[in-house]
């Protein structure tokens, strides 16, 4: 006997809606992480010049490759701390308002304090602990 098969209707993956909604949430994610590529790419240029040093003392360049290296180093420290700064300033923006109210829901105090358990003990503690040597 022949089994017949149900044709049943795929979702399609690539349809111009999905397309549409998977380039606009691109959009949205580049514009919210603009300056973390640009911080990235900025430091990994300053990576591969303070590698460069290197061959500028191989050539026999010692003090330009000296100097360099410890701008390159600045610079590097700089753009990090300027890009922690920039963090904690927009968290900061982000849970507070202009007068400095907090945003953010407040957890509740818990009205009953835990009671330890009354069946547990100190020796089950130590029975246990031999039982596993």
């Amino acid at each position: 006997m022949a089994k017949s098969k149900k044709k049943t209707r795929r979702k399609r993956v690539f349809s111009k809606k999905n397309i549409a909604k998977f380039f606009k949430s691109l959009k949205e994610r580049r514009e919210k992480e603009y300056s973390k590529r640009l911080l990235n790419r900025i430091i990994t240029h300053s990576i591969l010049m303070l590698w460069a040093t290197y061959g500028l003392a191989y050539l026999g360049r010692e003090e330009i490759a000296e100097t360099l290296s410890k701008t390159i180093v600045t610079s590097i420290i700089a753009i990090v701390v300027g890009y922690l700064v920039k963090s904690v300033f927009e968290n900061i923006s982000k849970y507070t308002t202009a007068f400095g109210d907090n945003i953010l829901p407040e957890i509740p105090e818990p009205d009953d304090e835990i009671e330890p358990d009354p069946e547990y003990t100190q020796d089950d503690d130590e029975t246990n602990m031999n039982r596993d040597c």
